[in-house]
């Protein structure tokens, strides 16, 4: 009989909180995971793409259920009147009472949190991008996000491998944006993002960069310094007295 390795409760427990909140973080804004970061930025993109493909789906539902009961109501309403009317003059009715439909505030919030949804799953699957949910994006910038003490910064350090083409850029900070739609510019050369790999602290975020193919369609763009070539801070420079 084979034995089984005893599963960590606290492990466990931890490992769900940390699904939760990257799922959580699907749906803030870009400024609220710079803050709060996630435990993996592949997984809230993973997050995304199934929130909202199921925003979609159950919003697309409580649609067809709200048509049904909102059609009925009228039905019963009108019933009698139009019992007796023409074709045509039905048909006309039944336009006018799905443009009703349309329009009503319900039926407004849910085919908005349908397109919502799908607008998700799209920005996911299709460009890795973490689109997030209009309520949400509201809420943080009307009432804002208490921001954690900034933490003091650390350059990037920067290297060119040894095959002479590629980059390796380890960063305190994650750069949300780098991934592969962006092409880097640095120093008037254009690279992309071959792999993000997880370093040593405290520049936990590594990015191996290569030469960007020619021909490449340039959806996102974004020029970097290299922390050689930035100028100081006004902070570290001093007036001779």
């Amino acid at each position: 009989m084979k034995a089984t390795m005893p599963v960590n409760p606290s492990s466990f427990s931890g490992e769900v909180l940390s699904l939760l909140r990257d799922v959580l973080l699907s749906f803030c804004p870009a400024e609220v995971r710079r803050t709060r970061r996630p435990a993996s930025t592949a997984r809230v993109v993973d997050a995304t793409i199934v929130t909202g493909i199921l925003q979609a789906l159950i919003f697309a539902v409580l649609i067809v259920v709200h048509f049904k009961s909102f059609m009925l109501l009228r039905s019963q309403q009108l019933g009698k009147v139009m019992s007796h009317a023409a074709p045509e003059v039905q048909a006309g009715a039944n336009i006018i009472l799905t443009l009703d439909f349309l329009i009503n505030p319900v039926s407004m919030l849910l085919i908005y949190f349908t397109l919502e949804g799908f607008l998700r799953f799209l920005s996911g699957l299709f460009f890795a991008e973490v689109l997030p949910s209009g309520p949400a994006f509201l809420v943080f910038k009307l009432f804002g996000h208490r921001r954690p003490a900034p933490a003091p910064q650390i350059a990037d350090t920067f290297e060119m491998l040894l095959d002479g083409d590629r980059l390796r850029i380890a960063s305190a900070q994650p750069k949300t944006t780098w991934n592969s739609t962006i092409t880097i510019d640095i120093g008037g050369q254009w690279y992309e993002v071959e792999n993000a790999e997880n370093g040593m602290p405290p520049r936990e975020h590594v990015y191996i960069l290569r030469p960007a193919p020619m021909g490449k369609i340039l959806r996102k763009y974004e020029e970097y310094i290299p922390p050689d070539l930035q100028p100081p801070s006004n902070e570290n420079t001093r007036t001779p007295t």
